[in-house]
């Protein structure tokens, strides 16, 4: 079952992505900045990306791969300051 198909009967849900675009993206952005400016993370990184990352962490896993866990570390590490920025 798709999330369409799982959605489709709540009407709230297609509100709920301008809802985050409004409310989370411009306080993950000060987090962000404020995080950068003191030198603990890269400062690069934009809010969307940081949510579309996260968002992607709670797709369903096909098997218990670990798959989570190594998001998890790839996410922080590709935080910090000083790790590489931009396209390889």
């Amino acid at each position: 079952m798709g999330a369409g198909t799982l959605y489709r009967h709540f009407p709230a849900y297609d509100s709920l992505p301008a809802y985050f675009q409004q409310r989370y993206v411009p306080v993950i952005g000060t987090l962000l900045d404020t995080a950068a400016k003191a030198g603990q993370i890269r400062s690069d990184v934009q809010p969307d990306d940081l949510l579309r990352a996260v968002a992607n962490l709670t797709l369903p896993a096909q098997e218990n791969d670990g798959h989570t866990q190594r998001m998890i570390i790839l996410l922080v590490d590709g935080l910090r300051y000083g790790a590489r920025t931009g396209a390889a």
